[in-house]
């Protein structure tokens, strides 16, 4: 398994995120923009450094490159986020698993939907793709799914479409099932927020459409 894990540049809990790669054991470690100060702290060697270094700046690159870390600069002005970037490495180095940190806290809410959507290309090349941090692991549904208890992140799963149309949704296993729902970005409003499992397994289907899943502790 080509398993990857990027260090984005937004707030990041250095407890938590030392011990998820400890974990983890990831093959690739990507830090974009300010995540390299993160490997800086903690004295973990990133395997490839990304961003425009606009935040953190460029003093500490010539030490890595001393070390024979590929580092790719961009200038500023680009099309594309720092993350966005490296999950676009990742994929290219063909992680087939994709975990991201420092993208989810902060006071940026642009680029927390950001970071949401550039899991979208990940997704749709199945391959599986992770925005997490200690209180939340969230991911893109392209296709139906089945979540094992033992296996889950937090307590509450909420599901929230992606797609102005979700078909066919169907929920079993869940303390609220639904059975051949249409989720609707206009009329479906919050009835996706705060499941729960009851079984085991819990399967979430549907026949079309794109999905966000969010676990959530309390």
């Amino acid at each position: 398994m080509k398993s990857c894990v990027i260090i984005s540049g937004g707030r990041l809990d250095v407890q938590f995120a030392s011990e998820f790669i400890k974990n983890e054991q990831p093959k690739f470690l990507i830090t974009a923009d300010k995540g390299l100060a993160f490997c800086e702290t903690t004295g973990l060697l990133p395997t490839h450094i990304v961003g425009d270094f606009d935040t953190l700046g460029d003093a500490l690159l010539p030490k890595y490159e001393a070390l024979g870390v590929p580092i790719r600069k961009y200038d500023p002005v680009k099309d594309y986020t720092d993350t966005e970037i490296a999950v676009r490495l990742a994929m290219e180095l063909g992680a087939d698993k994709i975990n991201i940190l420092g993208a989810s806290e902060g006071n940026r809410l642009d680029h927390l939907f950001g970071n949401v959507m550039t899991m979208m290309a990940p997704a749709q090349a199945d391959i599986r793709c992770f925005m997490v941090d200690a209180h939340n692991r969230v991911r893109i549904l392209t296709k139906p799914l089945e979540i094992r208890r033992k296996e889950q992140y937090g307590k509450y799963i909420s599901l929230i479409p992606l797609t102005t149309d979700v078909h066919g949704v169907t929920l079993t296993g869940f303390k609220y099932p639904l059975w051949d729902y249409r989720f609707n970005v206009e009329t479906t409003g919050s009835l996706g927020i705060s499941n729960e499992l009851t079984e085991e397994v819990g399967k979430i289907d549907f026949r079309s459409g794109i999905l966000l899943m969010l676990e959530c502790m309390d």
